[in-house]
């Protein structure tokens, strides 16, 4: 809070603290309420101001990575970004991982549909989704841990098949299938912005 205090020939302004002591004044100068009013306000547009700048070149880094793979789609506030790379599904994980990204996992029909369509592109492997139950057999989570609340599983699936099926993929037609972890499938990753 901001106290005046007058003396001979100038009006100061003071905190509390140093309230009652004639020559100290919070901003150095011989100042009014109402400049100090405008002062403050300044300093939080400016504040402001930083803070948007940053988010700016946060989302500016994160379409330059968009940007790096050959394919890259926007759905909604995040990217579907793939440049035909083949890997296992922790392999998946790791080269996501290294743009600052996570392997796909779509929480939407619109989402999922988007993903469907990019498969297109490059039909066979089909590509890891980021979803499994290897903590819990027949629960497959998200990679957080979290209970799914999107699914669009094949018919008759997950069917766990000789009992080492715990990922999933996504086909063109748009629908999940359990599948092993240690197949060679399509990098799909994901960037939020």
């Amino acid at each position: 809070m901001v106290a005046n205090v007058h003396t001979q020939d100038t009006n100061l302004l003071s905190c509390p603290a140093t309230a009652g002591i004639p020559g100290t004044p919070v901003l150095g100068t011989t100042a009014s309420l109402e400049d100090a009013h405008v002062l403050l306000a300044n300093d939080s547009i400016i504040m402001d101001l930083q803070s948007e700048m940053l988010n700016l070149r946060r989302r500016l880094s994160l379409l330059e990575t968009a940007s790096r793979f050959r394919t890259f789609k926007r759905i909604g506030q995040k990217y579907y970004v793939t440049d035909g790379h083949v890997a296992l599904f922790d392999g998946a994980l790791s080269y996501c991982s290294t743009f600052g990204a996570s392997l796909v996992l779509p929480r939407t029909n619109v989402e999922n549909q988007a993903l469907a369509k990019l498969t297109e592109e490059y039909p066979a492997p089909h590509s890891f989704i980021g979803t499994t139950d290897r903590k819990h057999e027949g629960q497959f989570t998200d990679l957080d841990d979290r209970p799914l609340t999107f699914t669009k599983w094949g018919s008759g699936e997950p069917q766990n098949t000789g009992s080492g099926e715990d990922c999933v993929i996504v086909i063109p037609a748009g629908t999940w299938h359990d599948v092993s972890c240690d197949s060679n499938r399509r990098v799909v990753c994901e960037i939020s912005l």
